[in-house]
C-alpha cells in the first residue's frame, strides 16, 4: 500500500504544476488541527454554559481599631520640643511619647523656688528675732543652698534684722532710762517724805508742850507755822511720790506695750510669711505639675496608631489630639466603602474575604471576616461617587508570612470581597450584547 502511495506521489510529480495542485489530495494534519480547534471551542462554550464563578462586591478600606483607642492630648498650649516615637511603634504604659518645650515653665518654676526660699529665710529671721535668739545657721545655709539665691540676700536679711532690733532697743532703752530716773526720783522723794514726816512729828510734840510764862504769844504762832509748814512738806512729798509712781507705772506700761507691740508685729509678720509660703507652695506645686504635663506619656501598653503633630517647633493647643494609641488586645476591624451598585446585595452577617495589600494574596492568602454593619445613609465620595460605609469584623487577626504569623496592624489598606452570588461564565459575554441589543431596540 505504501509502495502504491509512493508511486502515486511520484506520478503527481511529473504532472504540470496546475494539475499537480489540483490532483494532489489534502494533507491530513490540517484536518486534524481544524477538528481539534472546533472541539476546543465547543468545549469552552459548554463549560461557559455549565460552569459558574463567584460574584463578589469589592470594598476598599483599611484596618482600624474597634473604638477603644487612647488619645493623648496636651493640657496646656506649648511648642513641640521632641518626638520619641513613630507610627507603628510598640509602647508601654508611662513611656515618654512627646515633650513640649518647658523653657517658660522652667523659668517660672525657678522663680517660684527662689521666692519660696526667700520667704522661708525671712520667716526664720523673724522667728529668731521674736524668740530673742540667733537664727539657726544650719537652717539658713540649707535654705540658701536649695534656693539658688545669692549669698548677699542673707546678709541683707541680717542687716534688716539688726536694724530692726537696734530701733526697738533704742526705744526700749529710752523707756528703761525713764524708769530708772523715776525710781531714783521716787527714792529721793521718799527720803524727803520721811524727813518731812519726822519734822512734822517733832513739831507736833513741840506743839503739845505747855508754853512757858516767859514765852510770848509770837513764839506760839511761830511753832504753829512750823507745824503747818512741816505738814505741807509731808503732803507735798506724798503728792510728789504719787506722781512719780504714776509716771513710773506709765513708763513701765509703755515699755511693756512696746515689747508687746514688737512681739505682735513680729508675729503678724510671721503669720503673713506663713500665708505667703503656703501660697508659693501651692503655686510651686501647680508649676511642677504644669512642667510634668509638658511630657506626654502613653496611657496604656499598645501601638502608636497616628501622630497628628510631627513638626519640631510646631505649636499645639490644649486638648488637641496629637498621638493616638491602640491598646494591646483591642479588636481590629475593617472600615471600607461599598459602591452604590452593590448595596442591594450585601447585608450584615455575610462572609468576607479580606486581602491585605501589603501581602499579595496569591502568595500569602487572605483573612476571613464577617460584615457587621452597613451605614443607613450614603455619602458622596469625590472619586467613587455615592458610597456606603461598611464595617467588617476580622475573624482572623494574623496572616501566615513565610511560616511566621504576622499580626494585622491598624492602618493597613485592604480589599474586602463579599460573595453576593453565583453567575454562569457565559453571562459575562452575553450580558453586554443583550444589554446593547435591548437599549438599541428601545431607542428612537
Amino acid at each position: 500500500m505504501s509502495i502504491l502511495r509512493t508511486r502515486n506521489v511520484e506520478a503527481y510529480d511529473f504532472l504540470p504544476a496546475a494539475l499537480e495542485l489540483e490532483q494532489t489530495p489534502p494533507a491530513p494534519l490540517g484536518r486534524w488541527i481544524i477538528w481539534i480547534i472546533f472541539t476546543l471551542v465547543l468545549s469552552l462554550i459548554a463549560w461557559a454554559c455549565i460552569g459558574t464563578i463567584d460574584e463578589v462586591a469589592v470594598s476598599r478600606g483599611k484596618v482600624v481599631p474597634s473604638g477603644r483607642v487612647k488619645v493623648v492630648q496636651p493640657l496646656e498650649e506649648g511648642v513641640i520640643g521632641a518626638i520619641h516615637v513613630d507610627e507603628g511603634d510598640k509602647v508601654k504604659a508611662g513611656q515618654l511619647l512627646m515633650e513640649l518645650d518647658p523653657a517658660m515653665d522652667t523659668a517660672d518654676l525657678e522663680g517660684l523656688r527662689k521666692n519660696l526660699a526667700a520667704a522661708r529665710l525671712e520667716k526664720e529671721m523673724l522667728a529668731a528675732e521674736r524668740d530673742g535668739r540667733a537664727p539657726e545657721e544650719q537652717v539658713l545655709s540649707g535654705l540658701l543652698a536649695d534656693s539658688g539665691l545669692a549669698p548677699g540676700f542673707l546678709e541683707e536679711l541680717r542687716r534688716l534684722k539688726t536694724a530692726g532690733e537696734a530701733a526697738h532697743r533704742a526705744k526700749a532703752d529710752a523707756l528703761k532710762l525713764t524708769i530708772a530716773q523715776r525710781e531714783k526720783e521716787i527714792s529721793l522723794e521718799r527720803t524727803k517724805q520721811e524727813q518731812a514726816e519726822k519734822k512734822y512729828m517733832l513739831e507736833q510734840l513741840t506743839q503739845q508742850e505747855k508754853p512757858s510764862e516767859d514765852k510770848s504769844m509770837l513764839d506760839a504762832l511761830n511753832r504753829r507755822n512750823d507745824l503747818l509748814t512741816a505738814q505741807q512738806e509731808v503732803e507735798s512729798a506724798i503728792t510728789n511720790v504719787r506722781k512719780l509712781t504714776d509716771s513710773l507705772e506709765e513708763a513701765k506700761k509703755n515699755l511693756q506695750a512696746l515689747n508687746e507691740e514688737r512681739g505682735q508685729t513680729l508675729l503678724a509678720s510671721i503669720v503673713e510669711k506663713d500665708k505667703t509660703i503656703h501660697a508659693l507652695e501651692a503655686e510651686l506645686l501647680k508649676a511642677q505639675t504644669k512642667v510634668g504635663y509638658r511630657k506626654l506619656v502613653s496611657p496604656a501598653d499598645g501601638t502608636v496608631l497616628g501622630i497628628a503633630a510631627q513638626t519640631i517647633g510646631g505649636i499645639v493647643t490644649p486638648a488637641q489630639p496629637v498621638i493616638t494609641i491602640v491598646p494591646d488586645g483591642t479588636e481590629l476591624i475593617v472600615e471600607g466603602t461599598l459602591l452604590n451598585k452593590d448595596i442591594g446585595f450585601v447585608s450584615a452577617g455575610q462572609e468576607v474575604r479580606v486581602k491585605i495589600d501589603t501581602f499579595p494574596f496569591q502568595k500569602y492568602g487572605t483573612l476571613r471576616g464577617e460584615v457587621t454593619e452597613i451605614s443607613a445613609d450614603a455619602i458622596d465620595d469625590p472619586e467613587l461617587g455615592t458610597v456606603y460605609r461598611m464595617k467588617v469584623k476580622l475573624l482572623e487577626q494574623r496572616l501566615n508570612v513565610n511560616g511566621s504569623p504576622v499580626p494585622v496592624t491598624p492602618g493597613m489598606t485592604v480589599s474586602a470581597e463579599v460573595k453576593t452570588g453565583d453567575r454562569k461564565i457565559i453571562e459575562f459575554f452575553l450580558s453586554p450584547i443583550l444589554k446593547y441589543a435591548e437599549e438599541s431596540l428601545t431607542l428612537r
